[in-house]
């Protein structure tokens, strides 16, 4: 892929999620293995969204790499079965099915930037409004966990 072609893909996932929730207040929840995972309180909503930090030892293209391929991306991203990109919210786009809990809205993005010497400092940043009958402290306890071990995992397989 030619460098303006990554430069458009990385505007478009910026620009796609430009709307993210405007947290105001991060507070740091874990800072372990060069990762670091913040919280931040959503106005009107119960669920907190999540930041994740890293540097990692790839250059800015091999992290990218990872996350185009999004069929093998399931290998990294925390609690993934399987996935099909699509970067648009579409409620209806399946129809509803008993025992799955459709998530009501998600809001975030991948922030890549390049640094010295081929390294590439990642930032994965979510909120989620997840829908049906799931408790906020309940799904307020998983959000330290999915930036953390999706950040870690992208990391190892990247440092390979």
């Amino acid at each position: 892929m030619g460098s303006l072609k990554r430069v458009a893909v990385l505007c478009g996932f910026t620009l796609l999620f430009a709307a993210t929730a405007q947290a105001e207040d991060w507070q740091v929840a874990k800072d372990e293995d060069g990762i670091k995972v913040s919280l931040s309180e959503i106005a009107g909503s119960k669920y907190k969204a999540y930041r994740g930090v890293t540097v990692i030892k790839a250059p800015l293209a091999k992290v990218q790499a990872l996350q185009e391929d999004v069929v093998g991306a399931c290998a990294w991203i925390h609690e993934c079965k399987s996935q099909k990109r699509k970067l648009e919210g579409v409620p209806t786009y399946k129809p509803e099915a008993k025992g799955y809990v459709r998530v009501a809205q998600v809001e975030g993005f991948w922030k890549l930037v390049p640094k010295g010497d081929n390294q590439t400092e990642v930032t994965y940043q979510v909120h989620t409004e997840p829908g049906g009958s799931v408790p906020s402290w309940l799904a307020n306890k998983f959000v330290v966990d999915a930036p953390f071990n999706t950040l870690k995992a992208l990391k190892e397989h990247a440092e390979k």
